[in-house]
């Protein structure tokens, strides 16, 4: 089993907006992948101490960026620029048949017949008819299936809206199949939506054909996507690259998505160095990109302070990004409580708020703890969740619980 004081590897999934997410059609909800770092990384002297009372003071001058770790030849610039050819927007939508317009109570926006007008008056002129918003009734049923945890049942149920043409089931459907961890479905019906030229689902994709082992495949997605100004597909990238042992790429890539505000980049960038044994410029990456308005960048400090043994430091910081919302604040805390703290009951209820959250490879953290904690049953109940999810840390421990090969199909 995975030492209980490793934070599990995490699937190669991006956060993606709650079911409660309202729908337009020009706008990319923000994906990740989430890579994070060993608690017994190898030490290196990272150089004089800041002043402990501010997490991200006395860096002193930080280098552009982290050395490469391999000398590799550089990948282009990322172009961010959206693409000038044909995208989702000159391409017919289900929505078209409806005109937009905007409540005049709530300044929601909603939809009505093209062209359309007031109410014709009568011998009491009264205010003009508002228009309607579209009823997406099995939309809604998939969204509350989301909220449930219920993701493959709620497949089921977007595929039928898809089917009715109701507008948002789309994105809706292919946020589900990445839950569902249905990554050969997702594939095949997102190449379909890009190949017609549906490019905002480019970066899904990309991610579908990343967990199904295309890995050329995903590159090639996931490029498309940051051509077309998807700037988060930049760290689903880097990790893909990574992966792929092009370890030079993946650091100039996340560099890159770091540089125009991924934090999740920045998180993955520090976690990939330490990871690496690169302490220096680990802790230099993370001072460089900390901000608390994106709360990832604050895990990767803690991540570096607790490297180079600065634990007060990085409590504080642990307990900061859980407050800012952090993606894997939990998780990351929990590894900390058990590596450094021996509190292994502290760490269970990190671990069970990130299973609250869906911090990504929380399913898989807290049920090797519980097995490693004696309590079996529980443990493999967490791991179930997880693999059924699409989490291949779940399944690879569930695998060795249960005395199977995690390699055979």
């Amino acid at each position: 089993m995975t030492d209980a004081t490793t934070e599990p590897p995490v699937p190669h999934t991006r956060p993606r907006p709650g079911p409660d997410a309202e729908f337009a059609p020009d706008r990319e909800p923000p994906d990740l992948d989430r890579a994070h770092g060993d608690p017994d990384r190898g030490l290196r002297d990272p150089g004089p101490v800041p002043d402990a009372t501010d997490p991200a003071a006395g860096a002193g001058p930080v280098p552009d960026a982290p050395a490469p770790i391999d000398e590799l030849a550089p990948v282009p610039p990322l172009d961010t620029t959206p693409a000038a050819g044909p995208t989702d927007a000159g391409l017919p939508d289900p929505a078209l048949g409806m005109a937009g317009a905007t409540d005049a109570v709530d300044g929601v926006d909603t939809v009505g017949p093209p062209g359309g007008a007031p109410a014709a008056a009568g011998p009491v002129p009264g205010p003009p008819r508002l228009p309607q918003r579209i009823a997406e009734p099995l939309t809604e049923r998939g969204r509350d299936l989301l909220r449930r945890d219920l993701a493959l049942d709620a497949v089921e149920v977007l595929r039928q809206a898809v089917a009715a043409g109701e507008p948002s089931s789309p994105d809706v459907l292919a946020d589900a199949y990445l839950d569902s961890g249905s990554f050969h479905a997702a594939a095949e019906w997102l190449s379909l939506l890009v190949a017609r030229g549906y490019v905002r689902f480019a970066g899904r994709l990309g991610v579908a054909l990343a967990e199904t082992g295309d890995r050329d495949g995903a590159e090639e997605a996931l490029r498309l996507a940051i051509a077309n100004g998807e700037s988060a597909a930049a760290n689903d990238l880097g990790i893909l690259l990574r992966d792929m042992g092009r370890d030079a790429e993946a650091v100039q890539v996340l560099v890159r998505a770091a540089d125009h505000g991924d934090g999740q980049a920045a998180d993955n960038l520090v976690s990939f160095l330490l990871d690496a044994d690169e302490l220096v410029p680990a802790v230099a990456a993370a001072e460089r990109y900390y901000d608390t308005s994106r709360p990832d960048t604050v895990v990767a400090l803690a991540d570096a302070r607790a490297a180079a043994r600065r634990d007060a430091e990085a409590e504080q910081l642990y307990r900061l990004a859980d407050e800012l919302g952090a993606l894997r604040a939990h998780v990351a805390y929990a590894t900390f409580l058990l590596a450094t703290r021996a509190d292994r009951s502290h760490a269970e209820h990190e671990l069970r708020e990130a299973v609250r959250h869906r911090e990504p490879g929380a399913s898989a953290a807290l049920g090797v703890f519980l097995v490693e904690d004696g309590r079996v049953a529980e443990g493999r109940d967490q791991l179930v969740a997880g693999a059924s999810s699409g989490d291949r840390a779940a399944a690879a421990a569930l695998a060795e619980l249960d005395g199977d090969d995690p390699d055979d199909d």
